[in-house]
């Protein structure tokens, strides 16, 4: 299934984002993105929202928009899938 992911800014690092299907279902993810996460990626000087993109596409490569939890921190994702930080790297590097 296709889908479009929309992330806004809200708070110095709260951002929700929005993910929606081509039937019209649609979900929204509270996600929290610190200076500490983006460093400790290694993604400095790369835009949150670029990497919050790819964040979101390695979720649905593995589950439905449903399963992916209402508010997280991006790190998180490490917690459920190890090989989170490593390929982020890559394709954020590769974009």
């Amino acid at each position: 299934m296709n889908y479009d992911i929309y992330i806004s800014h809200d708070t110095e690092d709260i951002f929700f984002v929005r993910v929606c299907n081509e039937v019209g279902t649609e979900t929204v993810h509270r996600v929290t993105v610190s200076g500490e996460a983006v460093r400790q990626l290694g993604l400095g000087t790369t835009g949150t929202n670029s990497i919050l993109q790819h964040a979101f596409l390695f979720l649905l490569e593995r589950e439905s928009p449903q399963a992916i939890k209402e508010e997280f921190a991006l790190m998180e994702i490490n917690d459920y899938y190890p090989e989170f930080e490593q390929e982020i790297k890559g394709r954020v590097a590769i974009k």
